[in-house]
């Protein structure tokens, strides 16, 4: 078994849904348009349409439930546009995902017990906007590469040992992942870019999502 074996798994998962991936990626490819073409001056058309690109990739995280769906809302349409606009213009990786993590529920509050700011989900939307070098983070593909590190890339033996351990202590060990941690994993995704299909590090982040898919079923 190898990495691309994961990454046909998470799309095979995702049956249906993997058309909103697409749209969401086109969408995306579109705003880096928008946003190279308005820069700081962005009109009323541009300004609805990052918006509604924040809602959508909220959507698509919380896997459409309703109950899940309720941050994106909340930022405006201008503090949107420059957060986008602050990614796309950024010249480090930390400057790139602190400007999303400007918007209300992408990592603006600080966590009340360690006193970080949680980045996993401003990740999801880099993983749109830039995904041949951003990819989403959570605890699934946080623990899927420390076991591929663990086994020196070997995938059978990774996904042998992550059978051994409970999603939930998975869960609660990588709960919180700062900017700095993910910055980390974006850059571990890069160097584990290879030929196609996993040529973005958007496909690593899918195929290691897929691997823990095989482990822990959603």
């Amino acid at each position: 078994m190898n990495l691309i074996d994961g990454w046909t798994y998470y799309k095979e998962c995702q049956g249906s849904d993997w058309g909103f991936t697409e749209e969401l990626e086109r969408r995306a490819s579109h705003m880096l348009g928008l946003l190279s073409a308005q820069g700081d001056l962005p009109d009323v058309a541009a300004l609805k349409f990052a918006y509604d690109l924040l809602v959508g990739i909220e959507k698509w995280k919380a896997m459409c439930l309703k109950e899940r769906m309720i941050n994106a809302q909340q930022n405006s349409p201008q503090s949107v546009w420059a957060a986008f606009h602050g990614a796309f213009v950024a010249k480090s990786d930390r400057d790139v995902i602190l400007a999303i993590m400007s918007l209300k529920g992408f990592g603006a509050s600080v966590d009340e017990e360690t006193g970080f700011r949680r980045a996993k989900v401003a990740s999801s939307v880099l993983r749109f906007l830039l995904p041949n070098d951003w990819g989403v983070v959570d605890w699934r593909t946080i623990a899927m590469r420390t076991f591929l590190n663990t086994h020196r890339e070997n995938v059978d033996l990774a996904v042998a040992d992550a059978k051994t351990h409970k999603a939930q202590d998975l869960r609660d060990a990588y709960d919180l992942a700062n900017e700095d941690a993910v910055c980390e994993e974006v850059r571990a995704y890069r160097r584990m870019r290879t030929n196609s299909p996993l040529t973005r590090a958007a496909d690593i982040d899918m195929a290691l999502f897929g691997l823990s898919q095989m482990v822990w079923p959603l």
